[in-house]
């Protein structure tokens, strides 16, 4: 629905990418419990791979936003760009097999 937005509403998309990066923030840092089993690990996985998978269709929508938020975080030092780009910036660093795989499929 995200990924739909960004093309109906680029504008609005754009401006709401800090609040989008904080949604997704939760959903990647979860890990299922010890004891789960194998569907509820499956399940977190799948969930893991939608977001990186919308964060990357937006990262291409919106290539300038993480060139401008390295460029305003040197001038101004804040910004949804800015919080846009680190989240991008985390996201391939610390799941970059599962970023690695979403890119193959797409």
């Amino acid at each position: 629905m995200i990924t739909r937005l960004s093309t109906v509403a680029p504008e609005e998309t754009s401006v709401r990418l800090e609040a989008i990066a904080e949604q997704f923030k939760p959903i990647l840092a979860f890990t299922p419990k010890e004891t789960a089993v194998r569907p509820e690990i499956e399940k977190a996985d799948e969930a893991k791979k939608g977001v990186i998978k919308v964060t990357l269709d937006l990262d291409r929508a919106f290539p300038s936003s993480v060139a401008q938020g390295a460029q305003l975080g040197q001038e101004s030092g804040g910004g949804a760009r800015v919080q846009w780009a680190h989240f991008l910036a985390y996201m391939r660093d610390k799941y970059s097999p599962l970023v690695k795989e979403v890119e193959r499929k797409l």
